[in-house]
């Protein structure tokens, strides 16, 4: 079997700021910045947002100002906030959220591009649907896959929220050092 790669818009991260609410966190670290985390979705860590009101000349999101509504009912002026990830947000706050992406995996026996269009050729593992998890679950599968299979290298494909990636990967490199 063979998956085709779809070619999708870019997604803005302004944009779902401006049609979402927010659950806000101060970094206890620094004081007067904030984690702002997306409220009332299972993916929590495809959205998390990172910046202070009191900054000017941070340059996330081209360097806008952007409006945090929250779930407290206040909104927050963000001069450029970045789109950042769960185990930062872990880190600072303590609040773990890491298993909470969706992602989709493909593993494939090699690709083929022409004209821009992507295919997986002889697909050997597939997801029905984007799966709930950690964000790097592909290392997991990547492994079992590797495990059964008698070849030295695959291909894998990952979307989630924040785009998507191709990739080969070596068999040694996977099982043997268990880098993952």
């Amino acid at each position: 079997m063979n998956y085709i790669i779809s070619n999708g818009p870019m997604i803005s991260a302004s944009n779902e700021v401006l049609i979402s609410t927010f659950d806000r966190y101060e970094d206890p670290v620094k004081p007067g910045f904030y984690w702002f985390v997306k409220a009332d979705i299972p993916n929590k860590a495809e959205y998390i947002f990172y910046g202070s009101p009191h900054t000017t000349n941070s340059e996330g999101m081209g360097g806008r100002v952007i409006p945090f509504r929250c779930t407290d009912g206040q909104t927050i002026n963000i001069q450029g906030p970045w789109w950042t990830n769960s185990d930062s947000f872990y880190g600072s706050t303590g609040i773990d959220i890491r298993n909470t992406n969706y992602t989709f995996v493909v593993v494939a026996r090699s690709v083929d591009r022409i004209d821009r269009l992507e295919t997986l050729i002889d697909v050997v593992y597939k997801d029905d649907e984007p799966t709930i998890g950690p964000f790097d679950r592909w290392k997991t599968i990547l492994s079992s896959v590797f495990q059964v299979l008698n070849d030295d290298q695959l291909v894998v494909y990952v979307k989630s929220a924040g785009g998507s990636s191709l990739s080969y990967h070596n068999r040694d490199d996977v099982i043997l050092h268990d880098k993952y």
